[in-house]
């Protein structure tokens, strides 16, 4: 939520330095000038989002209701395409896929099937491994986008 603020309060001098924003596991629900949605691995100045579930049944409306952006972080697509993926936190390979409707990241073979939110008490919601589940392509993607931002700005 802090860093949608923080695009929606951006002046336009510190956005045209900006790399990308990584809204993980919240909502954008509405894109302006500084929130444009990331197309690909690589490109600038963009948003990058997602929320991920079991199934749609899992979601969060306070996270996740009426978000108009999200790319899968595992193949940085924008479409259904699912994508592979060894979990670097349990045995698992989970394989996740876009639904270009809702705009959740479905993650399947994730076998803890009662992991739950603490507070929030949605089963299927994965909303707290986001970034754990994910860390190593962004870590990749982080270093690429800032790799070609600085490149460009050479």
């Amino acid at each position: 939520m802090a860093v949608v603020d923080l695009l929606n309060s951006m002046d336009d001098s510190t956005y045209s330095r900006m790399v990308a924003a990584y809204v993980i596991g919240y909502k954008v629900t509405d894109t302006n000038a500084h929130i444009r949605p990331a197309q690909d691995s690589a490109d600038l100045g963009v948003t990058i989002c997602y929320n991920s579930v079991r199934d749609n049944s899992c979601a969060v409306p306070l996270l996740s209701d009426g978000n108009l952006v999200a790319i899968n972080p595992v193949n940085w697509r924008t479409d259904a395409t699912p994508a592979t993926l060894v979990s670097p936190i349990s045995p698992d390979t989970v394989t996740a896929t876009l639904d270009t409707v809702s705009k959740l990241l479905i993650v399947s073979g994730y076998t803890p099937d009662n992991y739950m939110i603490p507070l929030i008490g949605r089963d299927g919601n994965y909303h707290k491994l986001e970034i754990s589940l994910y860390c190593q392509v962004l870590q990749r993607n982080i270093a690429l986008r800032a790799r070609t931002f600085v490149q460009i700005e050479n």
